[in-house]
């Protein structure tokens, strides 16, 4: 059994038991924790140093170096659904936390064995104890000496497992889906999101250390939409809730995510842009710098890709991203530009 198949195992027996488990004591130093941290947490502000997070390790190049370069970002306009709904998945994570950490005192008297995975302890020396390795309790900033650059990871992740059979530390991430019932079913998703892996690489190198290594991560997918209240066992065959993926994390992969952030800095350095990528536009947050900087001979390759992709017999939810961003470059233009 993979460490995916042990976790997702473990969750759905806890998620089994007939009666809800209640600790006051675990949920109040739980609680105490989250106090701590807020009031006095290991890194309060951002590094002064351009920096990176893991949620960029997928991100355009170009809303990189303009980041860096310290361009405003585009006004945020944001809809009450789309702050419903990122809120709802940072509460997921959340959830999945407590049941971890409500496995790990609470599975030998429920299933006669300890739980398979518990979370690392952390001490910080600002409390003067140890905290389970999740969220604040583990945000930092990690430079790293690479072609000629320092490369700074800064970020907090989901948590660092340990497997208790064999002493593994594991990379945990949680994404949430929230669109469809189907959408973590085993044909909408037949492997883990290339984005979401390429964070887990970046958590590696933000906690690794010398005599710790992480090689291992594992994606966790839950689904907040369901299909209904009683399904049939096809249906839960067909369309689990959850689903996890193990990432296998290597110096390989960590070499072409800090060649992707040095990249960036080669660019900065040198005063130039990379090319835009019109499939990372939807979550770009420099749309406005990108788009009035475009020179006469970029827009006519965005205007040549979006006319290539058109032809393709790609769904549309594959081909509007690049649609979408064409229109939005070409009504930033000057309203008499030839289009």
């Amino acid at each position: 059994m993979t460490f995916a198949e042990e976790f997702i195992q473990m969750v759905n027996r806890w998620n089994s038991l007939p009666k809800e488990i209640y600790d006051d004591e675990l949920s109040i130093q739980l609680l105490q924790d989250e106090i701590d941290l807020i009031k006095t947490p290991p890194l309060k502000y951002p590094p002064k140093h351009a920096y990176f997070s893991p949620s960029s390790s997928d991100s355009m190049q170009r809303e990189l170096v303009v980041k860096v370069r310290k361009f405003p970002k585009d006004p945020i306009v944001k809809q009450p659904y789309t702050k419903r709904w990122q809120d709802a998945g940072t509460f997921y994570g959340g959830y999945i936390q407590r049941i971890v950490m409500f496995c790990e005192k609470h599975y030998p008297a429920q299933f006669g064995e300890e739980s398979p995975f518990y979370f690392e302890r952390i001490y910080l020396k600002e409390h003067d104890r140890e905290f389970p390795s999740f969220e604040t309790a583990i945000k930092k900033s990690v430079g790293y000496e690479y072609r000629n650059h320092k490369i700074y990871i800064f970020g907090q992740g989901d948590g660092i497992l340990i497997h208790r059979a064999t002493g593994t530390r594991i990379i945990l991430e949680v994404k949430s889906k929230q669109t469809s019932y189907s959408a973590t079913g085993h044909f909408s998703m037949k492997e883990a999101t290339g984005s979401h892996v390429k964070q887990v690489i970046a958590y590696s190198l933000h906690h690794q250390e010398e005599d710790k290594p992480i090689n291992h991560g594992i994606l966790f997918y839950g689904n907040l939409a369901k299909k209904s209240w009683t399904m049939t066992e096809e249906d839960v065959e067909k369309y689990p809730d959850i689903r996890t993926f193990d990432i296998e994390i290597n110096e390989e992969k960590q070499v072409a995510l800090l060649d992707h952030f040095a990249d960036v800095l080669d660019h900065v350095d040198a005063g130039t842009l990379p090319p835009i990528d019109l499939e990372k536009w939807m979550f770009c947050n420099f749309k406005e710098v990108i788009a009035d900087g475009l020179t006469d001979e970029e827009f006519a390759v965005v205007k040549e890709t979006v006319k290539a992709i058109q032809k393709t017999k790609l769904p549309d939810y594959k081909k509007n991203p690049y649609i979408d961003a064409f229109l939005y470059i070409k009504d930033r233009r000057t309203p008499n530009e030839d289009a």
